[in-house]
């Protein structure tokens, strides 16, 4: 369950970013409850592609929110979920510019800094306008 719990995560970055980006998390914090956690440096080029990614994945996210507003019994939502945990991850692993790893260490990356978190939301923003 690790993975969708992560994959739930990188997504949920992607959906605060679509959101409007500012409602990021606020950065997380050492184990000594010290100083931030040390953000790595990402390329241009990772975080295009994994705001392209995210954009994608958010659409499929969606699609499958509006069908599980319209099932009927926990069988058909369960089923629902699983497919739309599927798709996405389809979406991530058919993604020829990013890997699932870089895809996921992106996404929890964005969640604990909210610098990198705005900066995402702003390319997504931008590709959103076009």
């Amino acid at each position: 369950m690790r993975f969708s719990k992560t994959l739930a995560s990188a997504t949920a970055v992607a959906a605060l970013a679509l959101a409007g980006g500012a409602a990021l998390p606020v950065a997380a914090q050492s184990l000594d409850g010290g100083a931030e956690v040390e953000t790595p440096d990402y390329s241009d080029a990772q975080l295009q592609a994994f705001a392209e990614t995210a954009l994608q994945v958010a659409q499929v996210r969606d699609d499958y929110a509006q069908q599980l507003e319209m099932a009927e019994g926990e069988a058909e939502q369960q089923e629902l979920i699983d497919e739309g945990n599927a798709a996405m991850l389809d979406v991530v692993e058919e993604s020829p510019n990013i890997s699932l790893d870089d895809y996921l260490e992106i996404g929890e990356a964005a969640a604990a800094d909210p610098e990198l978190g705005e900066r995402i939301a702003m390319m997504i923003n931008e590709m959103e306008a076009n």
